[in-house]
């Protein structure tokens, strides 16, 4: 019975994977959408609702939480339902959550239920994550690992510019056309939760479920935890694979939230006084162009000549550009076009760099249970962002942006600390 069962399951994984070029973008695209939601939408609206930057990105950070958990979400999810049914109920929640904070910013007190909105569409963004994980696995037979990296730089970018750069753009132009902030943000969380149901419906339609049998037995989810780590620590390198997850994209927490509030703050706070429509084109169009552009040509660099070749100079891509901002809060420019062009290179340069990791990670989840391996790597890594972010906002209001962004090229050197002891070795010529 159970070898009819696998049968089945192995059956229709194929008959899905024959057509996957109707559900891997999309799936990809909704994917990405919390994230950027949780990294860049939601610090604007609070932001553009008068909460403070301190306040703002200590909240906001807080919703990675959910990611840093998902080893544990995923031997949970295994027990409710099978992968296809979370992939939809998760979607459903989803749009149904950002519904509902479109309503609550309409209210006299909105903050304290906004965010245990935010909070509870990050949890069902991290089970969606799971589902995903575990369909993609099962209908690939771990193709997928080799395939994900470019499918996911696209995939990502469009998600900067679905929950981004559009967002943002309408809710610019609402607040002009209302002269009222909440109504036009309450009006982007709506609009963004009618899109997410409108792909929940066509997943419901194109993905075939796969029958996988459910994990029936109470789990020791203490010995389960115990037992997973020692087989992390008892991997060769676990001590340089360890540090390079958490320190080589540190930087980068404090940085990335901190520079969009830099760009819309007002010029008596230190910032640059972009308007959100404004915003929207330089760091929700042409930055998600820019970091398009780069995640393409460094997925295609590491497939060439592989990881070790291209380390060095993706490490410095991802650190350097980031001297703009320096400049750039040095001397309040009012220029748009040396603004947007700053933005261009810092977020292609971030695409090019980011490829460092996404294949180092890629290697990391390849072998004995991949989709565990992947899930605490990716926790690890969730770690060190969510406690930057968390600090970043402190920080910069304490010292201000032009201070803030010298001392972030001085952490940057956390990022060549991670590159200079990670080993290389059982990687060299990683392809994607």
């Amino acid at each position: 019975m159970m070898e009819k069962g696998s049968n089945l399951v192995r059956e229709r994984a194929a008959r899905a994977w024959e057509r996957h070029l109707s559900w891997v973008p999309t799936l990809y695209l909704l994917r990405g959408i919390p994230y950027v939601a949780i990294l860049a939408l939601v610090p604007i609206v609070l932001n553009r609702m008068g909460v403070s930057n301190a306040v703002n990105l200590f909240c906001c950070s807080l919703g990675l939480i959910p990611f840093i958990l998902r080893p544990l979400l995923g031997r949970f999810s295994r027990q409710l339902t099978d992968c296809h049914h979370l992939i939809l109920y998760a979607e459903v929640l989803m749009g149904l959550i950002f519904l509902a904070m479109g309503v609550v910013l309409r209210l006299k007190v909105w903050l304290p239920a906004f965010l245990f909105l935010f909070y509870a569409e990050a949890f069902a963004a991290a089970f969606h994550d799971v589902g995903i994980g575990r369909y993609f696995m099962i209908c690939s037979e771990r193709r997928f690992y080799q395939q994900v990296p470019a499918t996911r730089a696209a995939a990502t970018c469009a998600a900067f510019a679905l929950a981004l750069g559009i967002p943002a753009m309408v809710g610019g132009n609402l607040e002009v056309i209302h002269r009222r902030i909440p109504m036009a943000w309450s009006t982007v969380c709506e609009l963004l939760g009618g899109f997410i149901l409108l792909l929940a419906v066509y997943h419901a339609v194109v993905l075939v479920p796969l029958g996988e049998q459910l994990v029936r037995k109470r789990n020791d989810y203490k010995a389960l935890l115990l037992e997973d780590l020692r087989k992390l620590t008892d991997r060769r390198y676990f001590r340089f694979e360890m540090l390079f997850l958490l320190l080589f994209l540190l930087p980068e927490g404090f940085f990335y939230r901190v520079g969009i509030l830099f760009l819309v703050d007002p010029g008596s706070n230190g910032g640059l006084s972009l308007s959100p429509q404004e915003l929207a084109f330089t760091q929700g169009t042409v930055g998600a162009f820019g970091m398009l552009l780069g995640c393409l040509l460094g997925g295609r660099c590491i497939h060439l000549h592989g990881f070790r070749y291209w380390l060095w100079p993706m490490t410095l891509a991802i650190t350097l550009p980031k001297v703009f901002y320096v400049l750039m809060a040095y001397t309040l420019t009012t220029s748009f076009s040396l603004i947007t062009l700053s933005v261009f290179l810092e977020q292609f340069g971030f695409g090019f760099g980011i490829m460092a990791f996404v294949a180092y990670l890629a290697h990391l989840s390849r072998g004995y249970h991949p989709v565990m391996f992947y899930s605490y790597c990716f926790a690890l890594a969730a770690i060190g962002i969510t406690v930057s972010g968390a600090l970043s906002g402190i920080l910069a209001d304490y010292l201000g942006y032009r201070i803030y962004f010298a001392l972030l090229m001085l952490l940057s050197l956390t990022s060549y600390l991670a590159a200079a002891f990670v080993r290389t070795e059982p990687i060299e010529g990683l392809k994607l």
